[in-house]
């Protein structure tokens, strides 16, 4: 990943990476951190957005915010602005994550794999995402920290797994300490985010071209060429090829190549 924190990520770079080939906006892409107190949530975001650990780090008050732009792999020709939320795991604070949390594209629940009371929290805290009216339209993913504390360790990747699978979840095994998995796991996340929103467009798209279709013939999209026909009847000839044609269009001018 080429990101504005990266040691070659001076304005003069990032400019000249831009300048030197073709550059997608992905947009930004909200993230917001949930998770019981000491969890290692701070540490993480701090690790992803500074590339650096930081040995304590004090309690988060409320919420803490963090951004950082990104070129995404594999191809580094998409852009993106990633703003992290940091939520406080304190219960004082635990009714206020829904405020930040109901307006993310991403929803990071973390755990600590020293700490089993961390990891039987995890289910608590999706059970507060899937009561939000906006919850289907969030990636959520569960997060695993300080897996190089292994002589520590309580909590097995395995069960983590099949936790995530059961509720349909990415995992990730993650360190703060030595970076493990971090960036990797933000790539993916946001490669997945432009993919879903571009898709988003695109149903947009084929949704507005049968509004504009179905408004001058009586044909939805997706009909047999059998009932193009009937339709196009008055005019003498079959115009399928051309409908097909400009709904393609509209298509391609908004799809983002992986």
């Amino acid at each position: 990943m080429f990101s504005t924190n990266s040691p070659d990520s001076s304005p003069s770079s990032l400019r000249s990476q831009l300048a030197s080939k073709t550059i997608k906006d992905g947009g930004i892409i909200k993230v917001v951190t949930l998770g019981d107190r000491s969890a290692g949530k701070t540490a993480l975001i701090i690790r992803f957005i500074e590339n650096n650990f930081r040995v304590a780090t004090p309690p988060t008050i409320g919420a803490s915010f963090l951004s950082k732009s990104s070129l995404l792999p594999p191809s580094c020709s998409i852009h993106v602005k990633f703003q992290v939320w940091d939520t406080s795991g304190d219960d004082r604070f635990s009714s206020m994550a829904p405020l930040y949390f109901g307006s993310a594209d991403v929803v990071l629940v973390v755990y600590d794999v020293t700490d089993r009371n961390s990891f039987n929290r995890v289910d608590e805290w999706v059970k507060m995402i899937n009561s939000s009216d906006s919850s289907s339209s969030k990636q959520v993913v569960i997060v695993a920290t300080k897996v190089d504390l292994s002589s520590d360790r309580e909590v097995t990747q395995k069960e983590g797994n099949e936790y995530a699978f059961k509720m349909g979840y990415s995992h990730y095994e993650t360190s703060a300490r030595t970076g493990e998995n971090i960036n990797e796991m933000f790539d993916d996340i946001a490669n997945e985010e432009v993919h879903r929103k571009a898709m988003v467009r695109q149903n947009s798209n084929l949704s507005e071209a049968t509004k504009l279709t179905t408004g001058s013939r009586s044909t939805v999209w997706g009909n047999s060429d059998a009932t193009i026909k009937k339709n196009a009847s008055h005019t003498g000839e079959e115009d399928s090829s051309i409908f097909s044609c400009n709904a393609g269009e509209i298509v391609a001018s908004n799809c983002i190549v992986m």
